[in-house]
């Protein structure tokens, strides 16, 4: 298969229904939407639905459907984990520290895995681990210390070509916990939640408060997630 050939069957390009729908995917993957209201990204795995844009803005129109709002569908975090995670973090403190958190299509269950890894107050330099039968990256979890959450250049260079929610965590020992959290396709990514998490793990920002598994929407009014 040659380049141009192994390049479209990775990342096809479809069109959007004249009613804004869009044809299902066969298969899990990424493809480009094209719509009236521009270039759109679809990502789907077994635990993840995202349709997100690409490029919108001085986009000439065209004679196909608009893609009415962003979509994100993915499971709920199980609370525990990020509570035993901080738990974690306020011990490793100053130093940062990592986790990732697998999730079963088929059992549904969430797995943590601490990974092999090595922790300064700038870094971690870790082995990734391996899924189990079934399971599936989904929360890239890592923390800042006593330093305030948010995606450093090291992040962004690790993140990079993967497909996860990130999450990072900062001013882990004060009684007010900077959180901010990331969707991952590839070459893109999505900012979900940034704000403060309370000492019950529940989110607060806007004057909105809500848990990690209550399934309610994040930042914005149109996406559907769990994060």
């Amino acid at each position: 298969m040659d380049i141009n050939a192994m390049t479209k069957a990775l990342f096809p390009v479809v069109s959007v229904n004249t009613d804004g729908t869009i044809d299902p995917m066969e298969k899990p993957g990424t493809r480009y939407l094209i719509a009236r209201n521009g270039i759109w990204l679809e990502t789907t795995r077994p635990w993840l639905r995202a349709v997100v844009p690409h490029l919108t803005e001085s986009f000439p129109v065209t004679p196909f459907g608009e893609i009415a709002a962003r979509i994100l569908e993915t499971p709920p975090m199980n609370p525990e984990i990020m509570r035993e995670f901080i738990s974690s973090a306020r011990k490793a403190a100053p130093a940062e520290t990592g986790c990732w958190v697998f999730w079963n299509a088929k059992t549904g269950n969430q797995r943590m895995v601490k990974y092999e890894q090595t922790c300064t107050p700038d870094r971690i330099d870790y082995r990734r681990p391996d899924p189990g039968e079934n399971e599936h990256l989904v929360w890239d979890i890592h923390s800042h210390g006593d330093d305030h959450a948010f995606f450093s250049d090291i992040d962004d260079a690790d993140d990079f070509g993967d497909v996860k929610i990130a999450v990072v965590i900062g001013n882990v020992r004060s009684g007010q916990i900077s959180i901010e959290t990331r969707l991952v396709t590839r070459e893109y990514t999505l900012t979900l939640m940034q704000g403060h998490l309370t000492e019950g793990v529940k989110y607060v920002a806007n004057g909105t408060s809500f848990g990690f598994a209550d399934g309610s929407p994040i930042n914005n009014n149109d996406c559907r997630s769990g994060w």
